[in-house]
């Protein structure tokens, strides 16, 4: 039986950093570097670190967001938020006056082992299909259902289990696994 690991290398707290962000924020599930910063997201919170220290955490260096985070990357000039059903952008170089912005998108990520950039696109496995999120201009982010009618009937049956889906692309195909 194997119980749950992390590969994550221990970081010193730095000695004005709050004790329960931290704690927290070393918990996180997925992490991501933006802008000299270092994002955790632990739960539905983003914690994020001061710049060039990812150890200096303040109390108020959180963003809650309405569930779960299940996916964190850089795409379109912005960083991006995802929740199973929805997309957030930050934009700004200080997070702390950055600007938050809902996408208008038809789902968000299930998992952010299934999000990938394919050339001008990012592209995820969403709760009812695979969709791509494009920018043809920074802040100007939309995405489109790329699922064909057979894999959206997989969905529409639910036989996904979220949980273990993963992606890859290689060789112009976007290529996603999952358990039925």
């Amino acid at each position: 039986k194997h119980d749950k690991y992390r590969r994550m290398e221990k970081v010193p707290m730095n000695a004005d950093s709050s004790t329960n962000a931290f704690t927290n924020a070393m918990g996180a599930h997925i992490m991501c570097v933006y802008r000299e910063r270092m994002f955790y997201a632990y739960r539905q919170r983003l914690y994020f670190s001061e710049v060039g220290d990812p150890a200096y955490i303040k109390a108020t260096n959180v963003i809650k967001f309405e569930s779960k985070i299940t996916a964190l990357c850089e795409f379109g000039g912005a960083l991006l938020v995802s929740t199973v059903d929805n997309w957030y952008a930050i934009y700004g170089v200080d997070v702390t006056n950055a600007r938050i912005e809902r996408l208008t998108v038809h789902s968000g990520s299930v998992s952010c082992h299934t999000v990938c950039k394919v050339e001008n696109m990012l592209v995820f496995l969403g709760r009812d299909g695979v969709y791509g999120i494009t920018a043809v201009y920074p802040e100007m982010l939309s995405s489109v259902n790329l699922s064909s009618k057979k894999i959206s009937n997989v969905f529409n049956n639910s036989l996904l289990q979220i949980n273990d889906a993963v992606a890859i692309y290689k060789n112009g195909w976007y290529r996603v696994s999952f358990a039925p």
